[in-house]
């Protein structure tokens, strides 16, 4: 029987750390997408994204809310330090996702 509460103890250890990882994920990817919004001279659509959350994080994630803030700073940041050809070749994949999640026309 201690068997089995260990086993279940350590599942549920490891899918709330993959959870998070997961969560951790989307916010980077979504922060750095968002945060390239300005830079690359886009205008993204704000329905598309909030689908985007609400299909891909959870609504009990506290912390996903904090994580996006955090990177689309750092993005925003990071975008003004670019050079102009660094900022082209950035934008370039950017653009191309904005497109495929819908964010822009």
């Amino acid at each position: 029987m201690k068997h089995i509460i260990l086993a279940a103890a350590a599942t549920l250890i490891l899918t709330s750390a993959s959870q998070a990882e997961d969560s951790w994920e989307i916010a980077e990817n979504l922060g750095i997408l968002l945060g390239s919004e300005e830079a690359c001279d886009l205008s993204f659509k704000q329905e598309p994204i909030e689908k985007f959350i609400e299909a891909n994080v959870s609504p009990g994630d506290m912390d996903f809310v904090g994580d996006l803030d955090m990177i689309v700073e750092n993005t925003e940041t990071d975008m003004r330090e670019m050079s102009t050809k660094k900022i082209a070749r950035h934008c370039i994949q950017i653009k191309r996702t904005a497109k495929h999640y819908g964010f822009i026309d």
